[in-house]
């Protein structure tokens, strides 16, 4: 008579490859997040510096991005009659920091005909040592290397 049923060194088997099968898949996503938030933080920056100079030339006033690298941070404001006006301020993700900006007082600031007087660059990098990097030159064209 043959037995039907199923033996403990089946169950752990089982038990065993799907063990393997979650940590590997976990190491696996564990490892593409600091990626993606780069990704991310590199496009959101894009956009906030693109909207910026959108807003400078629909509204005639200066709009200046700054970077705060310490705080791992960036503010968009706006200047009318010589005042700034903080416009919005944007924390990056824990996994990414502003590692060099090479733009006069950390800043770039689009004219009311969106250029900027001096061009530069801002680069992010992520906990995987993974670099993203946004240039601007004079006339305000922005890309991302």
């Amino acid at each position: 008579m043959k037995n039907k049923g199923i033996t403990l060194i089946e169950v752990l088997a089982v038990i065993a490859i799907i063990l393997i099968v979650t940590t590997v898949t976990w190491v696996a996503l564990y490892r593409s997040i600091p990626h993606n938030q780069l990704f991310s933080a590199n496009e959101e920056l894009i956009s906030a510096i693109k909207d910026a100079q959108s807003s400078a030339v629909k509204t005639q006033d200066n709009f200046i991005v700054r970077f705060d690298v310490n705080n791992k941070k960036y503010s968009v404001i706006e200047i009318v009659n010589d005042t700034e006006h903080l416009k919005g301020e944007t924390i990056l993700p824990n996994r990414v920091s502003i590692s060099a900006v090479n733009l006069t007082n950390n800043q770039v600031i689009f004219n009311s005909s969106g250029s900027v007087e001096y061009s530069g660059s801002i680069q992010l990098t992520n906990t995987l040592s993974e670099t993203r990097t946004i240039q601007i030159n004079s006339s305000g064209f922005i890309s991302n290397q």
